[in-house]
């Protein structure tokens, strides 16, 4: 649980877009992903993307953070949808400033619904509505591998055309 988006690059338009992929499983937004732990995942996080970036620039490349996705929640699912809220709403703030884009575009990736989690989903949804610049990408139709949490290999794929769809549609409405 917890990704942000050197993984690959990819041709468009005579530009090429770079991901930068960092995860962590079985994680949990209020401890593990706090910017406040300082041996947590965030400062992780963001050492690894800012590390990322100047090997960009040090190979003589020139880039723009167009976005980040982040999938993450089924670990938090014994929290009230507004504690979620909060936690994901201050989450993509700090992750805007410590980046340096305000506006960085951000994808939240709805958790499968296993009865079990409504409460991270309706915040998900929420916080999608009320944060400028981020949206949601629904689960809905998607399957899993074991009974209600990891997504099986094609719904891995459709959600992955779902985050990039969204990304397009944000981007181009900035």
């Amino acid at each position: 649980e917890g990704a942000c988006g050197p993984g690959r690059t990819e041709h468009r338009q005579g530009k090429r877009a770079g991901v930068i992929k960092f995860a962590g499983g079985g994680t949990r937004r209020a401890k593990d992903w706090s910017p406040d732990v300082k041996d947590g995942l965030y400062p992780a996080f963001l050492d690894f993307t800012k590390k990322s970036l100047k090997e960009l620039k040090d190979g003589g490349h020139t880039y723009t953070l167009r976005g980040m996705i982040w999938h993450q929640g089924e670990s938090d699912a014994g929290l009230t949808a507004e504690a979620y809220q909060k936690l994901l709403t201050t989450f993509i703030g700090r992750v805007r400033a410590d980046l340096g884009v305000p506006a960085l575009p951000f994808g939240i990736g709805e958790v499968y619904d296993n009865g079990k989690r409504d409460a991270v989903r309706a915040a998900q949804k929420a916080t999608a509505a009320d944060v400028t610049g981020a949206f949601l990408v629904s689960a809905d139709g998607l399957k899993t591998s074991d009974g209600g949490t990891h997504f099986d290999a094609a719904s891995q794929i459709e959600l992955g055309e779902r985050f990039a769809a969204g990304m397009e549609k944000a981007l181009a409405g900035r």
